[in-house]
């Protein structure tokens, strides 16, 4: 019995094993990835409390409190759950992330405080992908690098090629840029690494059910019961302006609020509890495409599908709330997409002309000014989208192999170095060039049709996650179009991780259930084949 089958053993297994096979027990118990956790855990332990130490012999405290808050989340993540679990913490907590560093600063006053605890997201990455990772490679299985793997090393190669390149940019500038850029990559290699059994991927997609609920009815809460200008209140301004180089906001429109909260015709827009409307908008491109996945996969008048679509119904509002023309216009065809896949040719069309009534109606209603604004351009957000259009396609002609990282995007915005924008395609295109952007439209190509193909050749909630993987992603890629849309931390953090998760089901054995076998009923898997 190989190593790589071992750690998947469950607990009835392995006192079986014990019976028959006390050698193999023995070197099972020795490279448990549970003991390696623990064992990594003691190690960090270590590590924060040297780091303490120091912070409070020769540093002010509030650097031995940024030490402890930054180690405490991977000592919980690590001691307490299962690193899949971390996937849980990403999707339950990055989207209240912005808001609990303005809550942060808001209390403290301390910038040095906030500066401090804000990587933790990355500090998380990093561990997880070290300890699972070199686990997973040393004594799992053999490495078997597939095309989407090849593109993103490449990728990842050509960064840290840029890195080194002496551009005109500080090496500080060019290592925030890398920052943003490479994300992406140790995100889907921990969707590589980490397996999410059948029972956990119907767990996980009950998750975005609950966040979609949660974003609707705060959503609801936010249009409805708040101060219109409760952002100000808390401290997203101040929250801003300590985020910028030179401390002052170029883009705040009325209220001290940035333009994102706002139409061009004066209309507010609604963000629920994420950083602002856009983000909730990206965001619904999973939750609202789980809630349609599951509510067209699964029985009727069961409590699956009820909750799918009381899901569906809030996802709904909140995007409508969030008067993202881009993000409603993409979720339609993302509805249309799944119908398409699920072979569901009525709901087409008739998914079709409720989208046609649907623009009629609006033209009517009080978007009717702001739609026609779009339609004719003269929305100023739409000119605004032109002139960092323009700018990026005039950079990316006179130098082809790029500005380097840092230059464009959230990153150039928080240096002062921004040349073009308004669109991920154009931001990768003016930091690393045309082979950049190459590899990004790729990474978006594969990843799209990898996990379709695992939805055709599926079944169970392997199937319908796969289906939620590739039709969001095809909408994000969409929305990439107008929008720096990895910058939206919850769907480009679980995006890329599902992406991940996508090919290593590929490497594994997938069901052999037959199609017709109802997708709310996990099917049987072998036992080795368990997280």
């Amino acid at each position: 019995m190989r190593l790589s089958t071992m750690w998947k053993f469950r607990d009835r297994e392995f006192v079986a094993m014990q019976t028959s096979h006390p050698e193999q027990a023995r070197q099972a118990t020795l490279y448990n990835p549970q003991f390696l956790r623990l064992l990594g855990c003691f190690g960090l332990f270590i590590v924060h409390l040297l780091l303490s130490l120091l912070a409070i012999l020769g540093a002010p405290l509030v650097s031995a409190a940024a030490f402890v808050a930054l180690w405490a989340v991977i000592l919980l993540c690590f001691l307490v759950v299962r690193p899949r679990r971390v996937l849980y913490v990403f999707i339950f907590l990055l989207p209240l992330y912005q808001w609990s560093m303005v809550a942060l600063l808001k209390l403290t006053g301390s910038t040095m405080l906030v500066s401090a605890i804000q990587p933790w997201k990355e500090v998380l990455i990093f561990a997880t992908l070290g300890l699972v990772g070199g686990y997973h490679l040393l004594f799992v299985q053999r490495v078997r690098l597939k095309l989407l793997d090849l593109l993103m090393l490449g990728y990842l190669a050509l960064n840290l090629l840029y890195i080194v390149i002496p551009f005109a940019t500080s090496p500080v500038t060019r290592l925030y840029g890398f920052r943003s850029l490479v994300l992406l990559v140790f995100l889907y290699f921990l969707g590589r690494v980490v397996p999410l059994a059948p029972i956990r991927q119907k767990q996980l997609i009950n998750a975005f059910l609950l966040l979609g609920i949660g974003t609707g009815i705060f959503a609801l809460v936010d249009r409805f019961l708040l101060p219109i200008d409760w952002p100000t209140r808390l401290g997203f301004y101040d929250y801003l302006a300590s985020e910028s180089a030179s401390g002052s906001i170029g883009f705040i429109g009325p209220m001290n609020m940035p333009w994102t909260f706002w139409t061009s015709t004066g209309m507010r827009r609604t963000s629920s509890f994420f950083a602002n409307p856009l983000d909730m908008a990206a965001s619904v491109h999973l939750m609202g495409v789980a809630a349609l996945v599951v509510m067209l996969m699964t029985r009727r008048r069961t409590r699956w599908h009820l909750l799918a679509k009381v899901a569906f119904g809030l996802t709904l509002i909140a995007l409508l709330f969030s008067i993202s023309r881009t993000s409603i216009v993409t979720f339609a065809l993302e509805t249309m997409l799944v119908a398409f896949l699920l072979r569901r040719h009525q709901l087409l069309l008739l998914i079709i002309l409720m989208a046609m009534v649907g623009f009629v109606a609006a033209l009517f209603s009080p978007l009717g000014a702001f739609i026609l604004e779009t339609i004719t351009l003269r929305n100023s957000s739409m000119l605004g989208h032109f002139e960092g259009w323009e700018d990026g396609f005039l950079s990316i002609l006179q130098t082809p192999w790029g500005l380097g990282p840092g230059t464009s995007g959230h990153a150039g915005a928080r240096s002062g170095l921004q040349v073009g924008g308004e669109s991920q395609y154009v931001i990768t295109g003016v930091q690393l060039g045309v082979m950049g952007l190459f590899f990004y439209v790729m990474l978006q190509v594969v990843a799209i049709r990898d996990s379709i193909r695992l939805f055709r050749r599926s079944a169970g909630p392997t199937q319908m996650l796969a289906l939620i993987t590739g039709v969001s992603r095809v909408g994000l890629a969409i929305v990439g179009l107008t929008a720096n849309n990895e910058i939206y931390l919850f769907s480009a953090y679980v995006s890329w991780w599902l992406v991940g998760w996508v090919h290593q089901r590929h490497d594994t054995d997938l069901t052999n259930a037959p199609p017709n076998v109802p997708p709310d009923v996990p099917a049987t898997v072998p036992s080795n084949a368990a997280a």
